[in-house]
């Protein structure tokens, strides 16, 4: 870090997460030019820290930024252009160049008030997380400016032209629920749960290959001037570019891991990297990650697909895989049953329990055997609980 003692930014590193304040919470986190002196040094540090894996920009005392410190930045400095150059400079290096290419992954986490000045560096990183209580405010027109620096260039480019237009044009504040909605910010969240979701987030990112990660980040921001044949070459030469130096040896060791070891599911989940804590046991069935409650809802309410029993009215389910099911007493079955086994099952409420004897049979089912209830019942319908 900064040899000199830092004012006007406040940095806080815990897990791998650089937690980097903007620290003037009694100006409303409006940015003066020493601010972004502070804020272009620590970003330049952090960016080659070999603690820090993911970079949170946010605002001290529940406020984001309020933009440009009108009297600081501006008035201070209209007799003074050299020191008005140097801050513009600060300014744009430290919210545009330096984010915007930054080789680690970074997130906004937004709350309070977001005006004026503060849109570049919301634009410039690569996620961006706000409360949905949060105040949003192209001002500029209000007082009678433009929206300067890269603010009109970054706006237009990350939202729809219409919503630009728009908020630029009449200077009116909107929340974080508008802002998920045009496209300005990833999502939305209670304020109570905006440190928690952005922790969460961060630490989906550390669990990626940083070398994977970080060409993915730059291939999807540059490609997007480029025309196709550009694209492809672009591409195909980023994809080289990442086997050297990665210490992960990425590509080898996730198809290592898919093919031979069948540890894990790209599709859900990333390969292990080889200095990640272990992980709990993956519930590989599930497209959720481990330890998400709304696992156990999603299982609860998605509705079993079901097959006509044969010999009787009920309805048994289409089994994916054999599993352990306890047939023996009262009870509700957990899963497939083995071919010929026997239990009573209960039926829906208010109706007599019923015996049901299982079967399997060839089915024309890409999954092969199905259970098949064979069923001697007084009630009209079998319930099977899985």
């Amino acid at each position: 870090m900064a040899a000199r003692k830092l004012e006007c930014v406040k940095v806080e590193k815990k897990g791998g997460i650089a937690w980097v304040w903007l620290n003037r919470p009694e100006k409303r986190n409006a940015m003066s030019p020493q601010l972004h002196f502070e804020m272009d040094e620590t970003l330049r540090d952090l960016e080659t820290d070999p603690e820090t894996r993911v970079v949170v920009i946010a605002g001290a005392g529940g406020y984001f930024s309020a933009g440009q410190d009108l009297k600081e930045f501006f008035r201070a400095n209209e007799k003074n252009p050299a020191g008005r150059k140097a801050a513009a400079e600060a300014a744009n290096r430290w919210r545009w160049e330096r984010l915007y290419k930054y080789d680690k992954p970074t997130i906004a986490m937004i709350e309070g008030y977001c005006v004026g000045g503060a849109f570049m560096q919301l634009c410039a990183v690569d996620f961006a997380i706000a409360a949905e209580d949060t105040v949003f405010s192209l001002s500029e027109v209000n007082w009678g400016i433009l929206p300067g620096a890269l603010v009109s260039k970054v706006v237009s480019d990350t939202i729809l032209p219409r919503h630009a237009l728009y908020y630029a044009c009449l200077g009116e504040p909107f929340d974080g629920r508008e802002a998920e909605r045009i496209g300005l910010i990833n999502f939305a969240v209670p304020r109570k749960q905006l440190v928690d979701r952005t922790i969460e987030l961060a630490k989906k990112l550390m669990a990626k290959s940083p070398a994977v990660l970080r060409a993915t980040k730059q291939a999807v921001r540059n490609v997007r001037t480029m025309d196709f044949d550009q694209s492809y070459d672009y591409l195909a030469a980023k994809g080289q570019a990442i086997k050297v130096g990665d210490t992960e040896d990425s590509y080898n060791t996730g198809l290592k891991q898919f093919l031979d070891e069948k540890s894990y599911k790209p599709t859900f989940e990333p390969f292990a990297l080889k200095n990640a804590p272990k992980k709990e046991c993956r519930r590989r069935s599930s497209g959720l990650p481990p330890g998400n409650r709304s696992w156990r809802k999603q299982r609860a309410v998605t509705p079993t697909p079901t097959l006509p029993l044969q010999g009787g009215g009920g309805i048994l389910p289409r089994c994916r895989r054999r599993v352990p099911s306890p047939l023996e007493g009262e009870g509700q079955g957990g899963g497939c049953a083995p071919s010929g086994a026997k239990g009573r099952f209960r039926g829906a409420p208010g109706q007599p329990r019923a015996t049901v004897r299982m079967s399997t049979a060839r089915t024309p089912w890409p999954f092969g055997r199905t259970i098949i209830g064979l069923i001697s019942m007084s009630a009209s319908q079998v319930r099977w609980s899985r």
